[in-house]
């Protein structure tokens, strides 16, 4: 749990694509993504230290709520994308608004390549920060395991 204390984070998952209902604002997650598995051509240099970008095609969908109804909530959300090694690889920052009408909001992150290092255990952070916050926190974690062939 976050230390922000007007929104939760409900959940967030990896897929290949989502779609939204647009006459009951369901969501619908296509595809759940654990695990991708990129080639290599043979003969091919390992990917420099730094990494190299793979096309994977996913999306992140992340569900907040607020705590209490009738509020006005703001707040930064950073998603990282983590190596095994724990090296940030990418990041993103955007403004999460939920409205005083609303007690929820999703946000669909939509990706068409992924920074890669090595084969391994990598993660998504998703991190939290207050309006008046200097730190993020850690909100959640949804992992990814890569393998290259």
């Amino acid at each position: 749990m976050n230390d922000i204390p007007h929104i939760e984070h409900v959940w967030s998952q990896l897929c290949q694509s989502s779609s939204v209902d647009h006459d009951t604002n369901s969501v619908s997650l296509f595809h759940l993504v654990e695990e991708v598995t990129v080639e290599r051509a043979k003969n091919a240099p390992p990917p420099p230290a730094e990494g190299s970008v793979v096309p994977v095609v996913c999306e992140l969908v992340t569900l907040w709520q607020k705590r209490s109804e009738g509020q006005h909530v703001i707040a930064d959300v950073e998603v990282g994308f983590i190596d095994p090694a724990g090296l940030r690889l990418q990041s993103v920052i955007y403004k999460l608004e939920i409205v005083p009408q609303h007690n929820r909001t999703r946000f669909r992150l939509k990706m068409n390549g992924l920074k890669i290092t090595t084969a391994g255990a990598y993660a998504f952070a998703i991190n939290i920060r207050g309006p008046n916050e200097t730190q993020f926190v850690e909100a959640a974690r949804v992992p990814l395991g890569v393998r290259i062939s």
